[in-house]
């Protein structure tokens, strides 16, 4: 059962129950047929169902997709955040992409488009602070450069889909990446002469690893 509006003037029977905050789900594409990443999506169904689930916010998450469309994606995800709805919140826009490697790409099929600083404050600039993580390949075309336009536009930089070296993932945690996304999975394996940027996001304590 979810309950929103308790304080300490309200009682009430737990007896029998465990009572916990509700979680908050930082990297979720969609759920029961929602896609958080269209143009168009009315969120209410996903927003339900996540309640039920005992999540009561979370960062809408787009995957690689050109400028445009993330624009797109933004705009709605910016106007779903603002209706009023029975269910979780949204917190935040979480961008996968789009610049992360071809070689390391997963499922996503990321656009052939240059990494560039303009593009990364592009997103900050049109998430209207709501764009809170941005997975970006540490070994793309200026990304130290882009890594710290995001910082400095308040976005959270995640190391991810990537087949970078331990020292390029050591340039870009330098450079201010914060986090690691789904770690393991979409990353250059261990390597006895060379841990790769696995090496480097399970040692630096910079970093906060997404599991």
């Amino acid at each position: 059962e979810i309950r929103s509006g308790l304080s300490d003037r309200i009682e009430f029977d737990a007896s029998g129950m465990l009572v916990i905050p509700g979680f908050i789900d930082i990297h979720i594409h969609g759920c029961v047929g929602v896609e958080f990443a269209s143009p168009d999506e009315d969120f209410t169904k996903a927003r339900k169902w996540l309640a039920s689930e005992g999540v009561t916010g979370f960062a809408a998450t787009v995957r690689a997709m050109t400028p445009d469309r993330v624009v797109a994606a933004e705009k709605n995800i910016l106007r779903e955040a603002e209706r009023e709805a029975v269910g979780a919140s949204v917190f935040g826009i979480n961008l996968e992409g789009p610049f992360v490697s071809k070689v390391r790409s997963g499922v996503m099929n990321p656009p052939d488009i240059e990494c560039t600083p303009e593009t990364v404050k592009l997103f900050a600039d049109e998430g209207k602070g709501m764009l809170k993580i941005m997975t970006l390949a540490p070994e793309r075309e200026n990304a130290l450069s882009a890594i710290k336009t995001a910082t400095q536009n308040g976005v959270n930089i995640s190391i991810g889909h990537t087949d970078a070296t331990y020292s390029e993932a050591l340039d870009a945690i330098n450079a201010g990446a914060t986090r690691a996304t789904h770690v393991f999975n979409a990353m250059r394996p261990f390597s006895h002469r060379e841990t790769g940027v696995l090496g480097a996001v399970l040692t630096d304590e910079r970093i906060n690893c997404e599991m």
